[in-house]
């Protein structure tokens, strides 16, 4: 039901779908990610700071209830999904947590028009809070991206110069004609 909230356009289960199958492609079955995967957007709403957090807590619930019973799992899970609240992925935590970002920021190495639907879908979501205000804080966040540092396993940096592209088009798009993006709601 989350994943088909009303507002939602972009955090749907199409992403989670397109998730899970950037996962079976590029790592094979992960039982653990694709979960995370499953919960990491369960709640989602615009005007909330703990989605992430949220989401953790709709999975422990889930595990508490269905009597999960490896407390590591669970847990790592969890973590798994409080990740990507900021996407910070310490060299030292494991190769999941890699997969798990990766698969979370695959949408940056799809092909520009994917990638321009995605972010018409971001505007729709978060237009609420009108053109301006909007546009300053995507230019702010598209900004705060690092290409060379937000994928973490070789399977996505190998693409890193599909993700700069992106990245590049969308910040000149919504310099120079940002209706390209901004189409109406």
């Amino acid at each position: 039901k989350a994943y088909s909230e009303p507002g939602r356009y972009y955090h749907t289960w199409q992403h989670i779908y397109e998730c899970v199958k950037f996962v079976h492609i590029h790592y094979g079955w992960q039982a653990q990610v694709i979960i995370a995967l499953f919960y990491h957007d369960s709640v989602y709403d615009v005007d909330r700071k703990d989605n992430e957090e949220m989401s953790a807590q709709a999975w422990l619930n889930y595990a508490k209830r269905r009597k999960v019973a490896c407390a590591t799992s669970i847990l790592n899970i969890a973590n798994m999904i409080r990740m990507t609240a900021n996407h910070k992925v310490d060299d030292n935590l494991s190769y999941q947590f890699k997969m798990m970002n990766d698969a979370d920021m695959h949408v940056f190495l799809c092909p520009d028009h994917h990638y321009l639907e995605y972010s018409r879908n971001i505007w729709r979501e978060y237009s609420k809070f009108g053109r301006e205000q909007y546009l300053a804080g995507r230019k702010a966040f598209l900004s705060s991206i690092d290409y060379r540092t937000i994928f973490h396993t070789h399977q996505a940096r190998k693409k890193i110069r599909i993700a700069r592209a992106n990245l590049e088009l969308e910040r000149v798009i919504l310099e120079d004609c940002p209706d390209e993006i901004l189409v109406s709601v």
